[in-house]
């Protein structure tokens, strides 16, 4: 048996103090951080912060919409964040030996030993859903408005089939090319590839932490969805959301703990 704690949806603004949310229950043996803490950089700086306050416990980031999303640079198609973030990882010293992140392009889980001595495999990804059908327009949707594949350089268009008819002028500067619904669905094939191999040749307790919740996600208002066709008996499924309690959810638990306070700093779910 084991503790979990799970910390999403803190929406810090630049440059705020942390402040109590840095105080975590003091039974839990993993943490995991789910994203929309504030953004990249303020999500990592508030990683570090718990890892130094807490060394002997393991911090597990998970990136989420505004830590990967949110503004127009290169996703997708360059893999700019993922690949910054490897190579700190990788090149600087400075990193909290405690805070795990894994590259979503990895089809491994990690393997993380808690303070009980019990080792775990943990696997994090986004967790897109597959879109079935689409009330009314995509364009519409949450995902078309919010959801960008790439920031492309305009004279680079040509390459997806796209010019604006502005640009025959102005060929320079950066232009959203947002979501379709083909895109979301290879990048949902994609992570249930993946994450069926993980879920399939576990050793280990499975924790699967993904920032889009497969049950009840306010982004997928107006669209018929499923889940990864995936078993999750005897294993935990850490979501977005508001479930502060755990349900039964494809034969395992499903769980989140989003928000603030003294009240969410202190919920833990234990793991038989």
């Amino acid at each position: 048996m084991f503790s979990v704690h799970v910390i999403s949806d803190l929406n810090f603004h630049y440059r705020e103090l942390f402040g109590d949310e840095l105080n975590i229950p003091e039974e839990a043996d993993i943490v995991i951080l789910n994203g929309n803490i504030g953004g990249l950089q303020i999500a990592c700086m508030y990683g570090a912060a718990l890892c130094k306050k807490y060394p002997d416990i393991p911090i597990i980031l998970n990136l989420g919409e505004k830590e990967r999303y949110w503004g127009i640079i290169p996703k997708n198609d360059y893999w700019e964040t993922e690949n910054g973030l490897s190579f700190r990882i990788g090149a600087s010293d400075d990193w909290p030996k405690n805070l795990h992140w894994k590259d979503p392009r990895d089809p491994k889980g990690m393997l993380v030993t808690l303070r009980t001595g019990q080792v775990v495999s943990v696997y994090t990804d986004y967790g897109f859903p597959k879109i079935h059908s689409v009330e009314g327009n995509w364009e519409d949707t949450y995902w078309y408005k919010n959801y960008c594949i790439v920031g492309e350089y305009i004279h680079k268009l040509d390459k997806w089939g796209i010019w604006p008819k502005e640009a025959d002028i102005v060929k320079q500067g950066i232009i959203p090319l947002w979501f379709t619904k083909d895109f979301m669905r290879k990048l949902y094939e994609e992570q249930e590839l993946n994450i069926k191999r993980w879920e399939t040749s576990l050793e280990h307790y499975g924790i699967l932490v993904t920032h889009i919740n497969p049950y009840q996600d306010y982004r997928t208002e107006g669209c018929v969805v499923s889940p990864y066709q995936i078993h999750m008996k005897n294993k935990l499924w850490v979501t977005t959301g508001e479930l502060t309690k755990s349900i039964n959810f494809l034969g395992g638990k499903l769980y989140s703990n989003p928000g603030r306070g003294p009240i969410a700093r202190s919920n833990i779910i234990q793991v038989d």
